[in-house]
Order: C-alpha cells, then sequence, then structure tokens
C-alpha cells in the first residue's frame, strides 16, 4: 500500500502510521499552517487521491473508505467547531489553549483513518537526495509508487512517497516524529530509504533504483527478519560512511548549586541523542566557557 503526501503533512502522517490519534489530533490544532493541510490530508486519503493501492486489494478496503466518506462531512464540520472555539478562547486571535481531546466522534474517525495506516507490518518513506539525479525524480513519481505497490499491494508495507522534493532547510520540519531521526541524522547519504516498525528503525542509502526493488523484495519475502537480513545485506553501505558529530555544551557553571541540580537533566539529553546515532558515528563533546 501506498500514500503520497506533502512536507507539510510528515508529522501528521508519521503519528497516524503509528496509531497516536491524540498526537495527531492535538498537532493539528496546533496552528493555521498544520489545521488546514491535516485536513486536506485526510480528505485525499478517503478519495483515495492520495492512498496507492492494487483494485484487488482496494475492494478489501471500500467498506472502511466508505464508512470515512460518510462521516467526512461531520468530521469536517466538527473540527472546525472546535477550530473557532478555541479561537474565541483568545481574544489576540490565534490558536491557544489545547483542544478538548473528549469528542469521542472525531477521536473514533481519526482512530479509524490511523488503523487504514497502522495495520501495515513495516513503514518505509522514500527520501530523494538533494542534486536532482535519475534516481532522486524517480523517487517522487507516482508511476515509480504503482511499481513497488504491485509488490507490496496490500498491508505487508506501508510505502510513503513525497510529492516534490525536500530542501535541505525543510529537513528540520521531519524532526517532530521520532522514527524519522534515523534518516535525518544521515542527510549526506539521501537519497536512501528510512524503514520502521514498532520496535526498530533502519535507514539504507540507495545508489540506484534497482536496489529499492531489492529491498522490498526483502520485505515480501522475509516475514519476521527483514531488518537483520537488509542490514547484512546493505552491511557495506550502512557502514561506509563514518561521522563525527559535536555536541556544544555551554555555561554549565560547574559548581553552582542551581547549575548542579540540572545536571541529570543535562545528562539525559545527552543520552537521548547519543541514542539517536548509529553505532559508527563519533560523537565529540566540546565544553566552552565565557
Amino acid at each position: 500500500m501506498g500514500l503520497r503526501f506533502s512536507l507539510k503533512n510528515a508529522n501528521a502522517v508519521g503519528h497516524l502510521t503509528q496509531g497516536s490519534t491524540i498526537t495527531f489530533f492535538n498537532q493539528t490544532f496546533s496552528s493555521d499552517h498544520a489545521f488546514i493541510p491535516n485536513l486536506d490530508f485526510i480528505e485525499k486519503l478517503i478519495s483515495y487521491r492520495s492512498l496507492v493501492t492494487t483494485e484487488k486489494f482496494s475492494k478489501q478496503l471500500d467498506p472502511e473508505i466508505e464508512m470515512l466518506r460518510a462521516g467526512w462531512h461531520r468530521f469536517r464540520d466538527e473540527m472546525h467547531r472546535i477550530r473557532d472555539e478555541l479561537y474565541h478562547l483568545t481574544p489576540s486571535g490565534g490558536l491557544g489553549p489545547k483542544p478538548d481531546f473528549r469528542n469521542k466522534f472525531v477521536l473514533d474517525y481519526l482512530q479509524s483513518v490511523s488503523l487504514l495506516l497502522s495495520r501495515c507490518k513495516v513503514k518505509s518513506l522514500l527520501l530523494p537526495g538533494f542534486q536532482g539525479s535519475d534516481t532522486d525524480h524517480r523517487l517522487i513519481r507516482e508511476d515509480f509508487l504503482n511499481e513497488l505497490v504491485e509488490i507490496h499491494p496490500g498491508d505487508s508495507a506501508l510505502i510513503l512517497q513525497l510529492e516534490d522534493f525536500v530542501a535541505k532547510s525543510e529537513t528540520s520540519l521531519l524532526n517532530v516524529f521520532p522514527m524519522f531521526n534515523s534518516a535525518l541524522t544521515k542527510l549526506e547519504q539521501w537519497p536512501g530509504i528510512t524503514l520502521w516498525n514498532k520496535s526498530d528503525s533502519l535507514f539504507i542509502p540507495i545508489d540506484s533504483i534497482s536496489e529499492v526493488f531489492d529491498i522490498f523484495n526483502i520485505l515480501k519475502y522475509e516475514s519476521e527478519n527483514y531488518f537483520d537480513l537488509l542490514r547484512a545485506e546493505f552491511a557495506r553501505k550502512l557502514n561506509r560512511k563514518k561521522y563525527a558529530y559535536l555536541f556544544h555544551l555551554s555555561d554549565l557553571h560547574f559548581g553552582n548549586k542551581l547549575a548542579n541540580s540540572r545536571k541529570l537533566r543535562v545528562v539525559k539529553i545527552l543520552e537521548a541523542k547519543l541514542n539517536e546515532l548509529d553505532d559508527c558515528a563519533v560523537s565529540i563533546p566540546i565544553i566552552t566557557a565565557i
């Protein structure tokens, strides 16, 4: 099953693939920049304008899609009503307080949308590079997504495809969704594919379209240990480059009582960042003081 989306929907799509309905709900009301694109995304999804599958599998999805279409107008109206209430609560304008997530109809609707995407055992995101090569162009073409969907027409894999190229300056938008981090730490190795399931994630740089087909064929024919097999198959690529990450810490004020009380928090932040890096990454701390 394939899904095309724009960069502005990246976090929304990511959370829905993990079944994080309330997170998606809260994020939708975080700003107008999220509200309108997220509603547009759902409308395109249930009208099959962004969801790509085979005719055979679409017949299995039709009952769920039809149910979502039947409730679409009520859902959209409820979302706008919640948005209007939030505006009334902020005299200065803009979306201020958090929305009330106890609207059962809205959450049930969003959960049904999420189930369409989260049902897939493994999720993947095609990431074009920044050079505009033939491979980069293929990775964002809808006909190429159709070819991959022929390998995974059903819920064996969800293949996410960006509708357009991504500039390096825009990649920070992806950073909110945790499963994209394995790709974000390797920007210089794009184009590539990032894959994840409930317990693991992996980014594989690619040099040719044939490697993309190799990856998705392994996912098709290896039902359990596909990540181990992918790591073995692409070991040379995964370890061909080593990067040094500089962690710049400043004004730590060693000996200061307040600074000592914050020490544990700093350690936890560093541990979280280090866990995002792969094994071949070199981490270099830099401490400065005025």
